[in-house]
């Protein structure tokens, strides 16, 4: 009889909306409808010959700013959080930025994109994000 309330706790849990959890704190959900939704077109990383590497993203319907902007345009706005090999690395400002080397071998990358109160946005729960995986040789 026990196990009733803990199955029924478990299964709302798993129904919940979706957060991003990092570094100590969670990130909510921002939800926005399909119909005129942020959205990631470009997502691509290339070596950079001075060193490290240049993330490009291109996207639809957001613009890319800073947290501390006195003004904020009109529709969806914030910046990007990349998460490398399932860890976040950083929040990015711009559509165009350096990281550092990264280690040999494959990684995975998630590009998720955040309002200016970070709340990753998202339809219908799941986030917009896009992926790619880049091997280091």
């Amino acid at each position: 009889m026990k196990l009733i309330p803990a199955l029924i706790a478990s299964l709302l849990l798993a129904a919940a909306p979706p957060a991003l959890g990092h570094e100590g704190h969670v990130h909510e959900t921002h939800e926005v409808s399909a119909e005129g939704a942020p959205a990631i077109s470009d997502f691509r990383i290339e070596k950079d010959p001075a060193g490290g590497w240049t993330v490009t993203v291109a996207v639809e319907n957001f613009t890319f700013m800073p947290d501390d902007a006195q003004e904020l345009p009109p529709g969806h706005v914030g910046h990007a959080h990349l998460f490398i090999n399932g860890t976040e690395f950083g929040m990015f400002y711009e559509p165009v930025f350096h990281i550092d080397e990264l280690p040999f071998g494959p990684h995975d990358l998630k590009l998720v994109l955040s309002s200016f109160e970070h709340e990753d946005y998202a339809i219908v729960g799941r986030p917009i994000e896009a992926r790619l995986t880049l091997t280091v040789e």
